[in-house]
């Protein structure tokens, strides 16, 4: 159960990242970006992104960011010079989805193939988006369309991971309600058991 609790806070980190997000940089000051502040300075951004994940292991976590997201990695190191606050942003969202991936790999190897794909599959969106972007004067139908098609397979890749989601909360759900109807039946034992502990002559109680 220490587990769900965690990831139950993971989840309501994610649900306040924005808010976080926005705090950050209203203390930030200058709406043109932060203080520039000297080389290293991700590393202020990745103990603010974990400061949000108190419950985490920071040191399987940090292993998995590091084999997996190079990539932010990299975005944030440069950015965190110039924009201290967006930098804690981004790293707050590697966070948690890194958090995500070590949950599921440990747990349900169904949910970390998918968590995988979606991952692989979001960043060919962005290279393809970032890609027609650059080149708006020469983008062709053909390329949007692939881009939409993209786009598709990532919703219905999303829509798996929520219903293999569903279906791992209502196994758990299933298991608290048998371990309260044990409970329940063994109602007088506990008592008496919880009675003779705080007194102290559980002995007696046995009889």
């Amino acid at each position: 159960m220490r587990m769900d609790v965690g990831m139950a806070r993971v989840t309501f980190a994610c649900v306040v990242m924005g808010l976080l997000a926005g705090v950050l940089r209203s203390e930030a000051g200058s709406p043109d970006g932060d203080p520039p502040l000297p080389p290293g300075a991700e590393w202020i951004a990745v103990e603010r992104a974990f400061a949000s994940f108190p419950d985490l292991n920071r040191e399987a976590v940090m292993t998995l960011i590091r084999a997996e997201f190079a990539g932010e990695l990299a975005q944030c190191k440069a950015l965190a010079v110039r924009h201290l606050s967006r930098a804690v942003e981004l790293m707050t969202r590697v966070v948690a989805e890194a958090a995500e991936l070590l949950e599921a790999r440990d747990r349900d190897p169904a949910l970390y193939a998918r968590l995988k794909q979606r991952r692989s599959l979001e960043k060919q969106v962005r290279e393809l988006a970032e890609a027609l972007r650059q080149d708006s004067a020469g983008v062709k139908r053909e390329q949007v369309a692939e881009l939409r098609l993209k786009l598709d397979k990532l919703f219905e890749l999303k829509q798996e991971v929520m219903r293999l989601d569903v279906e791992r909360m209502a196994k758990d759900l299933d298991r608290l309600k048998g371990l309260i109807a044990g409970r329940e039946k063994r109602r007088d034992s506990i008592v008496d058991r919880r009675l003779g502990e705080l007194l102290g002559d559980e002995e007696a109680l046995k009889w």
